[in-house]
């Protein structure tokens, strides 16, 4: 909680402003298209991310592209028909993968079945859930779609591939630590840090220490 010093000396509290994202939220209050504008917006937003990554790889829609008179009206096809979290899923998890293999080989984009396992493979050492390495495999398919790598020339739908991320997934669940709960603050704890924030007569360090614990 912030606090502001008066011209007498005594220090008064001040409300916290909103939270950003719930400000955006209202700007759709009472729309009746709030969640379609919701949509294209994220869709707008993410679209050009994902062509970015698109061109980068040099996949196969960018020669076709090339060859087109309007190549906007080739790339119209890389979303997919996705929904807007769906891109952005994909797009965030891509660019991680993209990053592993720009290091490795100096080009974002596998080169062939040995990096994903590679990929793969590095994944699982660093003990990343389960759920990444599965992210991981459907972010690969979904730029080969995306770039128009036909179905069997997909590294994302091969059976080793699919074999090896059923393999490490296993492992992962095996090697998952149980959850550790946090202690729960009893409920007089909490009324107490609540009267050390309001009292103006608290050393300014305890009233700031009490709203961290808040």
């Amino acid at each position: 909680m912030d606090v502001s010093v008066t011209e007498l000396g005594a220090s008064m509290p001040q409300a916290r402003p909103p939270p950003t994202q719930l400000r955006r939220s209202r700007l759709l209050e009472n729309d009746p298209c709030a969640r379609a504008k919701r949509e294209s917006a994220l869709r707008e937003k993410w679209l050009p991310q994902l062509l970015e990554l698109v061109t980068a790889a040099r996949l196969p829609i960018v020669a076709v592209a090339s060859t087109s008179h309007n190549p906007a009206s080739v790339y119209a096809a890389i979303g997919q028909g996705r929904r807007g979290s769906t891109i952005r899923r994909r797009v965030l998890d891509w660019k991680k993968c993209a990053r592993y293999f720009m290091i490795l080989s100096g080009r974002p984009w596998p080169r062939g079945l040995h990096d994903v396992l590679d990929l793969l493979h590095s994944l699982s050492s660093s003990n990343v859930p389960r759920s990444a390495m599965s992210r991981a495999v459907e972010a690969l398919l979904f730029m080969e779609k995306a770039g128009g790598v036909p179905p069997a020339a997909q590294l994302g739908q091969s059976p080793i591939i699919r074999a090896a991320l059923s393999e490490y997934v296993v492992s992962a669940s095996t090697l998952t630590k149980p959850k550790q709960q946090a202690p729960q603050m009893p409920v007089y704890m909490l009324a107490g840090f609540e009267q050390i924030v309001m009292s103006t007569t608290t050393p300014m360090f305890w009233r700031c220490f009490a709203w961290y614990r808040l």
